[in-house]
């Protein structure tokens, strides 16, 4: 779908029945990102801007009306995170999600889960990324409810790395419904698995070689 002439990360599909390839591109002019989207069969040059490329916006997982969950630097609206619903052309209609996160960092790979009622996702806070001066800044892992009518993320509970070591905790995607999370972390050296219970608050190590190194995981039949 793409020719590999520009960056680009992590695809996901649409959840309204369309299954539309969406992932992100990496502007030429700043460094930024923008939304793109394919079809199934698509060609590299037939993909579409859905959002401008004048701004950052960041496509994180998908609601089964058509909404995008993204992250946004909005010249207007001011940076946050939203619900994007695709118009023709990049011109996009945002909406605004509460969080009581917003202002204090930054959210990655956030993944909507099966029902629409919860959400996880990765956050530095902007005090962690002042201390650290490059390198891996720590990224702590939460699970929280979502309400997608109310447009709000509350209930926030930190699973990994609530005290922010500056090690590679990442890609939390929801497994088994949504009864648990898998997700990778650096902690032993070589990325391992995890999966993380909601139901008792359990963690444990699924990845069977201490020795090898696993990353990426998601669920079945579950796009992020």
């Amino acid at each position: 779908m793409s020719d590999g002439t520009h960056t680009d990360f992590n695809p996901t599909w649409t959840r309204d029945g369309l299954n539309t390839p969406i992932w992100n591109r990496k502007n030429e002019k700043n460094a930024g990102f923008h939304v793109v989207q394919s079809k199934v069969g698509g060609k590299p040059g037939e993909e579409v801007a859905i959002t401008d490329e004048s701004f950052h916006t960041w496509g994180h997982s998908c609601l089964m009306d058509g909404r995008i969950v993204v992250t946004s630097n909005r010249p207007k609206l001011g940076g946050g995170l939203f619900l994007l619903t695709r118009r023709e052309g990049p011109k996009p209609v945002y909406e605004r999600v509460q969080c009581e996160l917003t202002a204090k960092g930054i959210f990655h790979r956030m993944s909507v889960s099966p029902s629409e009622k919860k959400i996880c996702f990765e956050f530095i806070s902007f005090e962690r990324q002042r201390e650290i001066k490059g390198g891996e800044p720590g990224h702590t892992l939460y699970v929280a409810d979502f309400d997608v009518r109310e447009r709000t993320i509350t209930n926030l509970k930190p699973f990994a790395n609530e005290a922010g070591k500056k090690i590679w905790f990442a890609y939390a995607r929801w497994i088994d419904g949504e009864a648990a999370v898998v997700y990778h972390s650096g902690e032993t050296g070589k990325n391992q698995l995890y999966v993380y219970r909601l139901e008792d608050g359990s963690t444990r190590r699924v990845s069977t070689n201490a020795k090898a190194d696993y990353r990426y995981p998601h669920g079945e039949a579950a796009p992020c």
